[in-house]
């Protein structure tokens, strides 16, 4: 017998991984390899990909990686809402994205709200109308 199948490490007995694109763990995989040693520079798209399996598998190290270069990088408020809620980040991240969300001129999109939880949603109408003249509140029922 070869050496592989001593160990039972032939490509008849690979391991899959479930639902990861091989695209998305190379990415989980640069964080442990980049030569650069904790100098990440990547786009939006990359650490979304990291932070799937890094939540999935509980690599909590590599969760806080990703959401401290996310946190680096410009996201609308509504995405990001929706991601940290996925993969339950730390709601204190949100704070000021919440308050931005409350404060825009214009109420959420019918698109933005298919995107959040109905209790964020709820939670947001309240505080929207809450800050609306009464009379404003009359007149959209």
């Amino acid at each position: 017998s070869t050496e592989g199948e001593e160990c039972n490490l032939s490509d008849n007995n690979a391991y899959t991984l479930d639902n990861v694109k091989s695209e998305d763990f190379a990415r989980f995989l640069w964080v442990f390899y980049d030569p650069k040693y904790s100098l990440y520079e990547a786009p939006f798209e990359t650490w979304l990909s990291v932070l799937q399996p890094a939540a999935r598998w509980s690599f909590c190290n590599v969760k806080e990686l990703t959401v401290h270069e996310l946190e680096k990088i410009q996201i609308e408020p509504v995405d990001k809402i929706a991601i940290y809620h996925e993969y339950s980040i730390d709601k204190l991240f949100l704070v000021p994205v919440y308050i931005a969300v409350c404060k825009k001129d214009k109420p959420l999109t019918f698109t933005e709200g298919m995107q959040l939880m109905m209790d964020t949603i709820l939670r947001v109408v309240v505080v929207e109308v809450g800050t609306q003249p009464l009379v404003d509140v009359a007149s959209s029922i």
